[in-house]
């Protein structure tokens, strides 16, 4: 069923927030001493608001669809992206249409204002609800290390001296920034981002000296949404003796330590890589991706492309449409590579293939297996598993 007139989605009023609070902490935080205004405070800033869709009915707030847009860097490339953040309905009022409501208005948002993608993490029995807006189950792109505390000796102490980040001081703060922004993946952050990010509950800071001066940081956490190493930066020896420090200390004795890597290289993730890769895991979750405009978001990762594919010579061509849907609308992306420079163009070339959307996005970001596709292939010199999957960094912090 959906929503009548009286309860089609709005963009909420400060008001407002304490209702989409208590609905998603009694969905999401029921018996547990954290909430989301906290966990997630740069989804719900009021600058984000617009952002943020409800849908009201007997005077109450019964549903609820965030997202929060932030900008990325993937080897020189710039992109933008909508994370989907904690969305939720009220039991009485669930199977009446007003979550997807309110995800398809958040995406027309998206779209108008020129996100390239959409990303959230959810169940794959979820997977069907997010599919009616052509989200698509895709590779997970965190790894995970489990760690005890009784590896702190894997990790070499190399005589740092170490502080803690306070954050009501704000002391090392545009240090922590500078070292992040050397990473050469990830989520370009606001500044005034880091204060809330390295304020989160059940969370610390620990910072690596050398010479007096900060060199590396690392970001623990005993938050039930973000437990483990979460995130680290600068020099490797300094992280490395940070990590050592942070097992060997860690309360308590929990049956395992989660360290987060990428699929692309981290300076946390390439330590605990380089100390326990046997360990290796997929991260916790299943990740799904829309594709706000497939032609334009090929286009922002141009440069990737021309370097991946250097040295080839080829054109190819997808027809992007429902293939089950009558009177659907298509579009052709085409590309040739020649003499190591791209062209897109909208031409159909001899290898070509049509594809649904939620098919080309596990194309180009690698399939679930609970979403397996068939690929195209376009000759030998043209198979896209040359070229594919397109990896990015999304930093657990910057979920929130």
């Amino acid at each position: 069923m959906l929503p009548n007139e009286a309860t089609v989605p709005t963009i909420p009023t400060q008001h407002e927030l304490t209702g989409i609070i208590g609905l998603v902490d009694a969905a999401m935080r029921q018996g547990s001493d954290q909430t989301m205004l906290t966990d997630y405070p740069l989804v719900y800033l009021e600058q984000n608001l617009k952002n943020i869709r409800i849908v009201i009915a007997d005077g109450q707030v019964v549903s609820v669809v965030p997202y929060i847009p932030r900008q990325m860097v993937v080897e020189g490339c710039q992109l933008s992206i909508g994370i989907i953040s904690p969305t939720a309905t009220h039991p009485n009022y669930r199977k009446r249409g007003y979550a997807l409501a309110c995800l398809k208005s958040n995406v027309a948002q998206m779209e108008q204002d020129g996100i390239d993608l959409s990303i959230l993490w959810t169940q794959v029995p979820t997977f069907t609800f997010y599919e009616h807006a052509h989200y698509q189950g895709v590779r997970m792109q965190i790894t995970m290390y489990p760690c005890q505390k009784a590896d702190a000796p894997l990790f070499h102490h190399h005589g740092h001296d170490m502080v803690t980040y306070t954050p009501l001081t704000e002391h090392y703060l545009s240090e922590i920034q500078e070292m992040h922004e050397r990473e050469p993946y990830g989520v370009w952050r606001k500044p005034e981002e880091y204060r809330y990010l390295f304020s989160l509950p059940k969370m610390q800071t620990l910072i690596a000296l050398q010479d007096g001066q900060p060199c590396a940081y690392l970001v623990t956490s005993l938050a039930t949404n973000k437990p483990g190493l979460v995130e680290g930066g600068g020099d490797v020896h300094g992280l490395e003796t940070l990590v050592a420090h942070a097992l060997e200390h860690w309360p308590g004795e929990p049956e395992a330590i989660r360290g987060y890597g990428y699929l692309v290289p981290s300076t946390l993730g390439d330590l605990l890589e380089h100390t326990i890769g046997e360990r290796r895991q997929p991260g916790p979750g299943n990740m799904m991706i829309r594709l706000n405009n497939p032609r334009r978001f090929l286009e922002k990762i141009k440069p990737w492309l021309e370097k991946r594919y250097s040295g080839a010579e080829g054109a190819i061509s997808f027809e992007i449409r429902e293939p089950n849907v009558a009177g659907a609308a298509s579009d052709i992306i085409s590309w040739e590579f020649k003499a190591g420079r791209l062209r897109f163009g909208q031409e159909q070339q001899e290898f070509h293939t049509v594809l649904s959307r939620r098919d080309f996005t596990s194309v180009l970001f690698g399939e679930h297996l609970a979403r397996r596709v068939t690929l195209p292939k376009f000759g030998q010199a043209n198979h896209l598993r040359d070229i594919f999957p397109f990896y990015f960094p999304l930093w657990i912090l910057d979920t929130s």
